[in-house]
């Protein structure tokens, strides 16, 4: 096995191994929003368990429950809209971001 890790799959940043009561990796870098890790007991399963990814392709449009998430995402962001929010530059970019996506995940049903 080896010890590369793959890059943070929300921010795209480089991941982070720490031992400390067990073998932590995750996003420390500050600017990611989720900063997600996982906690291991050993190097080995800590490195599996960062490295593993979610098959999107199995998971399509016509599956109720990505269906069902995807139209309340749609209805979040189209509420979002109102003046107060869109005068926050971060909000409108992450919304702009989520709507971009919406639509890419919305025209492969």
């Amino acid at each position: 096995m080896t010890d590369e890790l793959k890059p943070c799959p929300f921010c795209g940043g480089e991941a982070a191994c720490i031992e400390e009561t067990a073998w932590v990796i995750g996003c420390f870098n500050g600017q990611c929003a989720a900063a997600p890790s996982v906690w291991e007991p050993s190097k080995e399963m800590a490195i599996a368990a960062w490295n593993t990814r979610a098959d999107l392709a199995a998971t399509p449009l016509d599956d109720p429950r990505v269906f069902g998430l995807v139209k309340k995402a749609r209805a979040v962001v189209d509420r979002w809209d109102s003046p107060l929010w869109k005068n926050l530059s971060h909000t409108g970019e992450s919304i702009a971001d989520l709507r971009a996506a919406l639509s890419a995940l919305e025209k492969n049903k």
